[in-house]
């Protein structure tokens, strides 16, 4: 069974992007995500060959937000608080992503009662 458990301390940045990569699903699942033109099996292999600190390889930026936003979304933060604690900022607070539909629902409804309320202003029937 897969432990959902922010770890308390992290020593380096590979290990807080290794757990998210796990709490994602594991190495296969994450790698494919990140390049779905390999197998599952080479995509595993070549992230865990970015993750070993001893390889030449590494992530790109773009890359590793990916992972830590999508990590984010499934209710792991660790990538986030390793980064602002190493940064010396503030502990960071998850919130959560847009909802454009909501939005422009809510704004569809603010329109209407504007234009009711200039209706009425301006004397026009209803």
């Amino acid at each position: 069974m897969q432990s959902h458990q922010q770890p308390l301390f992290v020593e380096d940045i590979y290990e807080a992007i290794r757990h998210a990569v796990q709490w994602l699903g594991g190495a296969k699942v994450v790698g494919h995500d990140l390049w779905p033109s390999l197998t599952p099996a080479k995509a595993a292999e070549k992230l865990n060959d970015c993750l070993n600190r001893d390889r030449a390889q590494k992530l790109d930026p773009e890359e590793i937000q990916q992972i830590s936003r999508q990590a984010g979304l499934a209710g792991c933060h660790t990538i986030a608080h390793f980064q602002a604690s190493n940064a010396g900022y503030a502990e960071p607070s998850w919130r959560a992503p847009k909802d454009e539909n909501k939005e422009a629902q809510a704004q569809f409804v603010a329109a209407v009662k504007y234009i009711k309320s200039l209706e009425k202003k301006l004397g026009i029937p209803q």
